[in-house]
Parts: structure tokens; C-alpha cells; sequence
């Protein structure tokens, strides 16, 4: 008898905590879901951005080796789209790069991956952005700081 005491106390344990869990999914309260401000933050995101500041490792390369250098996002899903990056270089001799990139907003809206790096996403108001991460280059691994204003 007390073995089947136990196993319908256990059982109703399962059902509570299943049950908990779907109703929680269900009104919103699950942790790993980050569509509504991921959402926000990637409509915030499209359109022009300039980017007026480009750090490599510390070094601003605009204007010095830059001097324009454009993203344009386009939302697909709610956390996820394509970016083109639209960059001149100062020197004739190098060619202007047209990429077109991949994007997914994630951690509620504070972090963004760009083809495969992920960069830290701080907004100054509307018009204006800041990304900031670690991104694997043909030279190693090296630390991106953009600034970015709504063109």
C-alpha cells in the first residue's frame, strides 16, 4: 500500500510540474523565449545605419582606412533577418566590399549574431547604436567596437 502511495504521490508531482511548465509557455513565462524584446529590438534595427566609429583591437580605422562604411538590416522572423555591410576603403587600391550577412537577435534583445559573431546590442535612444564583441577574423580573433547612426 505504501508503495502505491508513493507512486501516485510522485505521479501527481509530474503532472503539477508538466502542467506548471505548459501554462507558463503558454502565458509567456518561459526563460529561453526572447521573441518580444528581441522583436523590438530587431524592428528598431531596420533600415540604414551608418556606422561612424569602427574599432579593430582598439584602432579606429574611419577615416582612416574606411571612409564609409553602411549596414542595411531587413527583418525576416521576429529575432532574425539579413544585413548588407556596404563598405569604401580609402585606398584606391583595395576593393569596396558589398556582404551580405546573416542576423539572429537573441539574450532579450541585447545580444545580435552576425554571421556567426555575437556582438553586445546598446541602443542610445533611436538613432543611434553601439555593437561590440569578439569576432573571428583571417588575421585571428579580434575585439569589433562599432558605433552606428540611423542614415
Amino acid at each position: 500500500m505504501k508503495t502505491l502511495h508513493r507512486f501516485s504521490f510522485l505521479l501527481l508531482i509530474t503532472v503539477l510540474l508538466t502542467s506548471s511548465s505548459c501554462i507558463g509557455k503558454l502565458f509567456g513565462g518561459d526563460d529561453d523565449d526572447d521573441g518580444p524584446e528581441s522583436e523590438r529590438v530587431n524592428d528598431r534595427l531596420q533600415g540604414e545605419w551608418e556606422v561612424t566609429s569602427w574599432r579593430l583591437n582598439g584602432q579606429e580605422v574611419i577615416p582612416a582606412g574606411v571612409s564609409e562604411f553602411i549596414m542595411e538590416f531587413e527583418k525576416d522572423e521576429f529575432d532574425d533577418g539579413e544585413v548588407e555591410w556596404d563598405i569604401d576603403f580609402t585606398d584606391p587600391s583595395t576593393q569596396d566590399q558589398r556582404i551580405d550577412l546573416s542576423y539572429r537577435i537573441s539574450e532579450d534583445g541585447e545580444e545580435i549574431t552576425i554571421d556567426g559573431d555575437t556582438y553586445d546590442v546598446d541602443f542610445d535612444g533611436n538613432d543611434k547604436f553601439e555593437l561590440d564583441g569578439d569576432v573571428q577574423t583571417n588575421n585571428g580573433a579580434q575585439r569589433w567596437q562599432m558605433e552606428l547612426e540611423r542614415n
